[in-house]
């Protein structure tokens, strides 16, 4: 839960929240070797850094 109060502490949670949260679904595309998904992942704007490497399938 993140309240929205108007403080720029609570402007923090709510812009990490709403960022990371959309973003893990397209991480777990890319780990699931959606080519699609992949590319966006390695972008420099992609609002998380995500690092290349083997799967455990």
């Amino acid at each position: 839960t993140v309240i929205a109060d108007g403080t720029a502490e609570a402007n923090k949670r709510l812009e990490l929240v709403l960022k990371a949260d959309p973003a893990l679904g397209v991480i777990r595309y890319a780990s699931a070797g959606y080519k699609k998904a992949e590319g966006i992942v390695t972008k420099p704007t992609f609002p998380i850094r995500c690092v290349p490497g083997e799967t455990s399938k």
